[in-house]
């Protein structure tokens, strides 16, 4: 059953995803000396990924968010041009090990196919890359928002422009 309902979730994925040319968006063959917005390796379950191993990368737009008070709540707004790369491998073991498959956010306002100013793509080894331009993943990054059980838990309901990890360092 197990089995079944991870080729449907593919199935699902590849059916409502677009390959994507190199002009519309290549990943960066130096994506590894970006700065990670935290050290540690998240291995932990969460929805979308299941019980994988995760390292996040992020470009230097990342880090000139602008945070602004509202009523006392910070609000967080990631400037166009912003990008979060996600390595995801199976555990912790296969870290550096194997090729990771690769989530990406791009923040592009612009886009018509940008849901709250975010692109989703993927890109399993070896294979382009892909457009996620369903709420698939969204429809988690929305929680990031709120409340969560990630990370630092977002305790004061700060709205962190669908990113659950700001900057730790």
């Amino acid at each position: 059953m197990k089995n079944y309902l991870s080729a449907l979730a593919v199935l699902v994925l590849l059916n409502c995803s677009k390959t994507v040319t190199n002009e519309e968006y290549r990943v960066p063959d130096d994506y590894r000396a970006w700065k990670k917005p935290t050290d540690k390796i998240l291995d932990y379950i969460v929805p979308g990924h299941g019980k994988s191993a995760r390292i996040i990368y992020a470009n230097d737009e990342f880090y000139n968010v602008k945070i602004n008070e509202v009523n006392g709540v910070k609000r967080y707004s990631f400037n166009d041009g912003t990008v979060i790369i996600k390595e995801v491998y199976p555990d912790k073991d296969a870290v550096r090990t194997s090729d990771p498959m690769l989530t990406i956010m791009v923040k592009n306002s612009k886009s018509p196919d940008a849901i709250h100013g975010w692109l989703y793509y993927m890109q399993n080894p070896k294979t382009d890359i892909m457009e996620v331009n369903t709420r698939m993943c969204v429809g988690c990054h929305e929680a990031a928002n709120d409340t969560h059980p990630y990370f630092d838990k977002n305790p004061n309901q700060e709205f962190r422009d669908f990113v659950f990890v700001i900057n730790e360092k």
